[in-house]
């Protein structure tokens, strides 16, 4: 198993709880956030874009751009991809949802990997830096989750939303350029 192998190699740190909780026989499962999130005390928010770019390319050499003419081959994969981070992401929905102050979740239909800025991409009329904000900013009661997410693949096809930012442009100042 690879990741059991990088555990090893990096001697990966791991969340305490959850390798002496429910993963203590197999503790590099806890590098990954689907394994860990569960286990942690400590609050987390989550900004993860529905398709990214990085992990499907390192993943499965794909880029999932529909203007590629590699992208009708490539369409199903990349649909059950977002179909399947969403589903993951609904973990932190759920808890979320229920422990306000516990989890918050930025997750954009978009594909991308780190170009997050107050330039975009928005959801509900937010950047992912006000909704972190709003996620630090709860008042102890927590009475509203901060949850802000698109669904890029209810459909056949990938619905990017309007304010994602085009994988080969860079931020520069408060504006994207092309490179």
């Amino acid at each position: 198993d690879g990741f059991k192998v990088l555990y090893s190699l990096y001697r990966m740190f791991v969340p305490r709880r959850c390798v002496q909780g429910p993963y203590k026989d197999e503790p590099w499962v806890c590098g990954l956030a689907d394994f860990s999130f569960r286990t942690m005390a400590t609050p987390v928010f989550f900004t993860e874009a529905e398709v990214d770019s990085v992990q499907l390319q390192l993943h499965a050499g794909l880029t999932c751009d529909p203007q590629n003419s590699t992208y009708t081959a490539e369409a199903k994969y990349c649909v059950e991809w977002g179909r399947n981070m969403t589903e993951h992401l609904q973990k932190v929905v759920d808890v979320a949802r229920q422990s306000p102050t516990k989890a918050g979740l930025f997750s954009p239909a978009c594909r991308m990997h780190t170009t997050f800025s107050k330039a975009g991409p928005f959801i509900d009329g937010l950047t992912y830096a006000q909704a972190f904000d709003a996620f630090l900013s709860q008042t102890g009661d927590g009475s509203k989750a901060v949850v802000h997410r698109d669904n890029c693949c209810s459909g056949h096809t990938i619905q990017y939303q309007s304010t994602c930012p085009e994988p080969h442009r860079v931020l520069r100042g408060d504006v994207y350029i092309d490179t």
